[in-house]
């Protein structure tokens, strides 16, 4: 699998990440997942991508995978994000500079394919502009561009940021999201 920028580290860290034989991520669930924690509220539950094999677990408890598919191929970059706007995280991969999406989680095609960055370039998602909508941004060394829309094109915003070899870490700071800054 390759993770991308030149010295990025095959171990990912950041965003509860970590390689081994499975990559293993948080991604966020909305609806009745989070019920109790407040209106639009969302929370961090685990998952794992091994090969090509998506397991979901609904509970930050210890147990087996509430909702396992297929998707992609094992050597695809595996994403997860709000595709479409309707709070739900689902997955995506990326393979060399082609972005493939899917709006459900579970076993089959991407309904939103796009190009974007260089084959090489480390990938990496958010909802840059606070729309409700998770697009792609890209990462090399410790240049950035992001994408306010699933579809290819240029960078909306670009930056750069950071130690080259450090890992892109993706937060939102509450006071930020506060104020749109």
């Amino acid at each position: 699998m390759s993770m991308g920028t030149a010295g990025k580290s095959k171990r990912l860290i950041g965003l509860g990440l970590a390689m081994a034989t499975s990559l293993s991520a948080l991604i966020l669930l909305s609806g009745p997942a989070t019920a109790g924690l407040g209106i639009g509220a969302q929370r961090s539950l685990p998952a794992t991508v091994g090969g090509n094999v998506w397991s979901l677990r609904d509970s930050q408890t210890t147990g087996n995978s509430n909702n396992t598919f297929l998707y992609g191929d094992p050597d695809d970059f595996p994403i997860m994000g709000d595709w479409n706007g309707d709070g739900e995280k689902t997955p995506g991969i990326v393979q060399g500079n082609v972005w493939t999406l899917r709006n459900s989680n579970d076993t089959g095609v991407g309904e939103i394919v796009f190009r974007y960055g260089d084959p090489g370039d480390f990938p990496i998602v958010g909802d840059w502009d606070g729309d409700g909508f998770d697009t792609p941004g890209i990462n090399r060394g410790n240049f950035y561009a992001l994408r306010n829309s699933n579809d290819s094109g240029f960078g909306d915003t670009v930056f750069t940021f950071g130690d080259p070899e450090a890992f892109p870490v993706i937060w939102a700071a509450p006071a930020l999201m506060a104020t749109g800054r």
